[in-house]
């Protein structure tokens, strides 16, 4: 299912009291890695939804009792092993991650790119265990492990450190095309989510309509008169907000998506399950521009163990 840039590649000198020398030629700048002004730079173009987490909120967030009822599936989903691991050592030294996907998971499969911004000096590839092989890298301050043998889709199979500033996991369809942008940097802006709350999300709707057509054939239809897709979610003081940001191609669309939306506010304002009907109390649909339309949703500590515990 979020920017401080760094520098991939070698400066050039500069030697005081020296006489000015010329610009290297063309021919010699060839030789030089590219810039990468920002970590999300290093996720690949064409990818269907972004996400981009701050863990220090998270942290935050995860401290309130409000949300102590999805911390045990959360834990159970996370698994053990090696990749539990790579997991706690996210959440205790990451300060912003970013988490890339292709498609949408199905079956465990993940097409799935994850780069972590942090102090990562103290960490040791080779403590991932002797599946991992060291490739060679011509740039300086880098590292990066290939994973050897057989490996599942959805298991990370590149790992590379860059600077001790960020850490890049990629999954096999996903690890050559990191590959390429640890060597040459990015060549085109892909996606990117908003910068605000503890949890930022732009997403493909084409993609997500598809992957929702079999179960939620409605959802999947306003899914297809998108353009864009937005979402901020924070917590703060017991109430968990999130904001979509939607954009349609016409005026036309984008009424009717308004539309749909105020008909599913009502529809939950009316159903006999409570939860539902603090969900459509704490609904918004706001029109704020000709094609665009902004959902906001607040929900409190009460309503929020409630969801969790129905959704299991």
């Amino acid at each position: 299912m979020k920017r401080r840039g760094f520098l991939l590649g070698f400066h050039g000198l500069i030697l005081c009291g020296c006489e000015p020398r010329k610009p290297p030629s063309d021919a010699r700048r060839k030789g030089f890695p590219r810039l990468v002004e920002r970590p999300e730079d290093l996720l690949p173009s064409g990818l269907d939804v972004v996400l981009r987490l701050d863990p220090g909120r998270l942290r935050g967030a995860a401290a309130s009792s409000a949300l102590a009822p999805w911390q045990e599936p959360l834990q159970r989903r996370l698994g053990g092993g090696e990749q539990a691991s790579l997991l706690e050592l996210l959440r205790v030294k990451a300060e912003l991650i970013w988490v890339g996907l292709r498609g949408i998971p199905v079956a465990g499969h993940w097409d799935a790119v994850l780069v972590a911004q942090g102090n990562f000096l103290s960490f040791n590839p080779s403590s991932q265990g002797s599946s991992w092989e060291r490739l060679p890298t011509v740039h300086p301050g880098r590292t990066v492990y290939e994973r050897k043998g057989e490996v599942l889709r959805g298991v990370p199979s590149l790992l590379a450190l860059v600077e001790n500033r960020l850490l890049v996991l990629a999954t096999p369809l996903e690890a050559p095309a990191v590959l390429r942008l640890l060597e040459n940097g990015p060549a085109s802006v892909g996606l990117t989510p908003p910068a605000d709350g503890f949890l930022g999300l732009v997403a493909k709707p084409a993609v997500l309509a598809r992957a929702a057509q079999g179960t939620y054939p409605h959802l999947a239809s306003l899914l297809r008169a998108l353009s864009t897709l937005e979402g901020v979610m924070e917590f703060g003081h017991g109430v968990l907000r999130v904001d979509l940001r939607l954009s349609t191609r016409t005026e036309a669309e984008a009424l009717r998506v308004e539309q749909v939306l105020l008909g599913w506010k009502d529809v939950f304002s009316v159903e006999e399950n409570p939860v539902a009907n603090a969900l459509a109390v704490g609904a918004r649909v706001e029109r704020d521009g000709p094609r665009s339309i902004r959902g906001k949703l607040c929900v409190e500590g009460e309503v929020i163990r409630r969801l969790a515990v129905a959704l299991g």
